[in-house]
Order: C-alpha cells, then structure tokens, then sequence
C-alpha cells in the first residue's frame, strides 16, 4: 500500500483533537482513506504508518505499522514496536512492547522430564509431539540433535533480526496489563492477561488461539488452537493444538501436546504426549513423560529419590490412568494402557507388561498383568479420545493414530506372553512372581497370559475381517515399531526420517502416518502366517470365540453399574419400591447403554463377518 506524508491541514486537525508527534514528518498515512477525524488524544514518536479507516483514540504509539481498519482505544503506557494486521483490535492495555532481538520464545531451553536440565530442549513456533519426542528421548542422536538444535537457534536468531512484532489481522487484544516481546498471530484473542512476556501466540483463522483473564506466561509458545485461561501460570512452556491450560493450573519446562487439557493442579518438567488430562486440585506431576493420560485428584509424581540432584525421570505409556491420591516415586517406567492406584516408592518397571493393573498391598507393588485389555473403561477411553480431537485447522502438527491395538503394542504383547510363560516355566510352583520391582500373584500371571492371547487373536480377525491385504513384500513394517507421541510407525521408517535433523522432518512423517495401512499390511504378514487358507479359517474361529469371551466379560463387568450397589443412593426421599424407578430415570438400561450397547452390536456384527468368511 502506498503511504504519503501528512498534510499540513490533517496535522492541524489531529493536534486539535489532542494528538502530538515528537515529529510529524515521520508519521505516514495510507494514501487512501486515511480520515485524521479518527483520531483523538494519541501520542506518536518514531517512525509511524498509518492505514486507511484507522481509529486511534487515548495511546502512545512508538515506531509501530498500523493497518487498515485497526481500533487501537486505551493504551495507558506504550504501544512500541509492533506491525499491527488488518482489523485488529486493541483497547485498554497497560502496555505493550517488542524489543528488536527478543526471539519470542524461540530458542529458550526447556528442561522437559529431567529438572537437572539433562534433556533440555530449544523452544521453537515449528514444534510438534513428533519432533519434541526425539529431541527429548533420543538424546543418542548426538549429531542429529546438534545440528537440529543449532538450526534452532539459526531460525531464533531470524526472529531476533526482525525489526518489529506483530499482531494478526483480526486480533483482539483487550483488558491487558504488561504485554512484553510477543508476537500474536491472525484472529487471536488475548483478553484480560496479567503478564505475557517473550512469547509466541501462533493463531489460524480456522484455529484461533486464545489467552484469557489473569494469565501470566514468560518464555512460551503456543500452537493454533490453544487456550490458556483462567488465571493459569505458564513458564518456559510449549502448548499444543487445541490444548487447554485453565483454572489456575501452574507449569514449569513443559510440553504440552495436541487436545491435553490442564486445570487446578501443577506440572513441572512434564513432557505431555496428546490427550494427557490432569483436572484435579492437588495433582501434581513432576520430572515425567506422559501420553494419552489421566491423573487422578492427588496424584503425586514425584521426584525425591534423589542424592546427587533432580535427575530422576518417570515414563507412563500411551493410556496410563492414574488413581485418586497414587504416588509414584521416580524413576519408575509404566506399560501402555496401566492402571496406578495406591503409593509406589520401589520404582516399578511394568513397561513390558502393558494394560496391566498396578496397585499398593502393605508397602509392595502388586502386578495384576492384562487385566485391563477389553475392560470397558478401558475401551471407552479408546473410543472417546478420536471424539476429543478438538483441532479445526485443515493440517493438524501432531500426528495421532488412535488404533487401540497396533503393532507396537502387539509387539510388546507378544514379548509378554513369552516372558509371562517364562517365569511361569522357571518357576512352576512359585506363588508369586517377581518382575520389574513388582509381585505378580500366580493365578494373575496365568490370567494374564490368557488375556494377552485375547488380544492377539482380536488384533489379527480385525484385520481379516476388514480386508487386509496379504503383503509379504521387502520394505518398513516387518521389523520393529515404535509409538513416538501418537504417531505409530515403523522403526526403519523413522531412522530415515532423522538422518539429516529434525528442523524440516514434518513432511515426512505426515508420509509415515500416511502409510501407516501400507506398513500395517507388512507387520501382519511378517507376525503371522496368512498366506495359507487352512490358516486363516483358525485364525478366524479363535477370533469368532474370543469375540464372544469378551462379548460376555464386558456384558458381566457393565452388569455391575446397574444393579447391586451401583442402585445406593437412588430413591432417596422415594418410597423403597420406588428406588428402582428412579435409578431406571437416571441412568437407563442396560441394554440401552450409549456405549455398551453400540460395542457388543460392533463385536456381534463383527463375529457374523468372520463366521461368513468362514
């Protein structure tokens, strides 16, 4: 747009309607539609732009872009520095500023899972759960992580060389106190915050960002679609797509990743794989990683093991679920889909046993294996958390596959039969068993091998049934798997992928996640042999009856949310015989569960499949 100096008839009317300029030959004005009528009581100095139907009224403005259609009413201190988009609305703030060389949070070291700062990593707006797992985890990627973390700080030092911040077009900015060295992006909301200081507020159109009343946050990013509100206090922090920090939740040297949700409680050093929930008063998680987690009220992750400094680290699985009042001391290293409750200070290593049950008896670790496979809480959380995906924009950062069985939990599942058949072997009279730090009770080790089988068959007449090709091709998906943050892929896979650095990995792992059916095809012809059709018929009649095992197991455990003590409470000022009545008001039926009732027509109608395949 092409800017003009101002006129000497438009200086006189804006000092008439109260404005100053240290020099007004250095205010331009849109060469179009620049009206100096809406403008009262505003302070300019150094090098001003005005667009066209600009309207300021009560500011101090300093070396600032304004662009067409902006309302800037209420800046008590300054306004200094910044490039402000079209449309964007800025009213009642203390003050805000961008300094020339500030990074905006890009480049600040965040001691993710080790306090001692052993896995510290360097902020960046580019950031993903994909690429914050290996520059966290895979620290043996020393030449990897070195040239990656110094194109980092390459690219922090461009954000540096920037003359100005910026606001997006369509930004609100209202009711603020001290905005310091942040850039906020297109269609953000930043309304009623306390202190933003050195940070990133990236924003899309179809993700609007927003930071609300009484938030204070230094050294941070957030992604498109956040929200941090409420009176939350965030520090060296990074908070994902659609990601909410609120009700005063407090977190330190965090990475919080797509659809977490964070109220009440704190976190310090917390790395957070998607779909983490802690929105309990009380929960406090410190020096762990977590993934697809719940933390009970009371939860305590903590650290106090240590001799020599904050170095411990705890690792909690995809689908951990913390208990009420639990305490787990690190180090200590969970199974995916475990179950905590009670107090742990012997640093369990359940990692090898996934879906397991984890629990306090007098002081000792009790391992119960399996148990949470086709459990239906469990299997709830696996079908609820594809609905909780509340990101809008078209191309999602994080990359998350929600299959509840895949191949790097069958790889682990496979693993635990033969080490559970082991123990059992070595040791056949034994009445419990002795596994990572944990007991494990004998008929529980039996139960748990049976369990474990369960799932393998389920995994494989999945496959069958929905059509799985037969794919005994050379290329990535026979060998091993791993789960990096919600992104399920094959091992050599990602070893390509990280060759170079991780700056620029995102394209190729959206490829990965892409042909995740691809490598699917692979891994299930590589593990089992579905190339025989004699074969394939015993997989399906193992499928078809462990489909109705399970079928009935569920059907058995949701009994006990109907009937027995599950009715105590109800009927209260009702006559006893009509207890019943108003239990059947409030909860329904049985058979018209909304979750049990679609999940065993899902399980029959899938059995029908296999018996016609049959």
């Amino acid at each position: 747009m092409p800017y003009r100096k101002l006129t000497q008839c438009e200086i006189d009317a804006l000092v008439a309607s109260g404005c100053e300029a240290e020099d007004w030959q250095r205010v331009e004005v849109a060469d179009v539609g620049f009206a100096p009528t809406r403008l009262r009581h505003v302070r300019f100095s150094g090098q001003i732009s005005l667009g066209s139907a600009v309207e300021l009224r009560n500011a101090t403005i300093c070396d600032c872009m304004v662009g067409d259609g902006v309302r800037i009413d209420g800046v008590r201190s300054a306004l200094a520095g910044y490039e402000i988009g079209r449309g964007a609305r800025l009213t009642d703030i203390g003050t805000m500023t961008y300094r020339a060389g500030t990074t905006a949070g890009n480049g600040v070291r965040v001691a993710a899972v080790n306090e001692n700062g052993g896995r510290a990593v360097p902020l960046f707006d580019g950031l993903t759960a994909q690429t914050a797992h290996l520059m966290v985890f895979h620290r043996h990627r020393t030449e990897t992580l070195r040239r990656t973390f110094d194109r980092i700080d390459a690219y922090a030092a461009t954000i540096a060389a920037a003359p100005r911040g910026y606001v997006g077009e369509g930004a609100t900015v209202e009711g603020c106190g001290r905005i310091v060295d942040v850039r906020i992006g297109d269609r953000a909301t930043v309304c009623g915050a306390t202190l933003l200081q050195n940070g990133t507020i990236l924003s899309q159109p179809e993700a609007p960002t927003e930071v609300g009343v009484g938030v204070m946050a230094r050294d941070f990013i957030l992604a498109p679609g956040a929200r941090v509100v409420d009176g939350a206090f965030i520090e060296r922090c990074f908070v994902g797509e659609a990601c909410v920090v609120e009700q005063g939740f407090t977190a330190i040297d965090c990475l919080l990743f797509a659809n977490g949700m964070f109220a009440k409680g704190e976190a310090v050093s917390v790395f957070a794989a998607p779909h983490t929930v802690s929105h309990h008063k009380s929960s406090l998680s410190i020096a762990c990683s977590l993934s697809f987690a719940n933390m009970g009220s009371g939860s305590n992750m903590s650290n106090h093991a240590y001799k020599l400094g904050a170095v411990h680290q705890s690792v909690a699985e995809r689908g951990t679920k913390f208990g009420s009042n639990s305490y787990v001391q690190a180090p200590a290293h969970f199974g995916a889909y475990s179950m905590i409750t009670g107090e742990h200070r012997n640093h369990p290593d359940t990692h090898a046993l996934p879906f397991s049950y984890l629990m306090d008896e007098g002081g000792q670790s009790m391992l119960i294996p399996a148990v949470n496979l086709f459990r239906t809480g469990t299997l709830r959380d696996a079908m609820k958390w594809p609905k909780r995906d509340h990101r809008t924009a078209d191309s999602p950062r994080d990359l998350i596959r929600y299959d509840f069985l895949n191949p790097y939990l069958i790889d682990r599942i496979l693993a635990a039969v033969s080490l559970l058949t082991r123990l059992k072997e070595e040791k056949p009279d034994a009445k419990y068993y002795t596994f990572g730090n944990c007991s494990i009770h004998r008929h529980s080790l039996q139960k748990g091998i049976t369990y474990y089988r369960e799932a393998l068959d389920i995994f494989v007449g999945d496959y069958l049934i929905r059509g799985g090709t037969i794919d005994d091709s050379e290329g990535p998906g026979r060998g091993p798997w791993i789960d990096l943050s919600g992104l399920v892929m094959p091992h050599e896979t990602l070893e390509e992928i990280v060759r170079d650095d991780l700056f620029g990995a995102d394209a190729a792992f959206r490829q990965a996640h892409a042909r995740y059916e691809e490598y699917l095809g692979r891994y299930v012809t590589d593990r089992y042999d579905l190339s025989d059709a004699d074969k394939r018929r015993e997989h399906l009649k193992r499928y078809v009856s462990t489909l109705d095992t399970v079928r009935h197991r569920l059907s058995k455990e949701a009994a006990l949310e109907y009937f027995g003590v599950s009715q105590i409470s109800y009927g209260a000022d009702c006559p006893e015989s009509d207890r019943q009545t108003d239990f059947l008001q409030v909860r329904g039926e049985i058979a018209t569960d909304p979750f049990l009732a679609p999940l065993l027509s899902e399980m029959e109608h899938k059995a029908e499949q296999a018996r016609a395949m049959l």
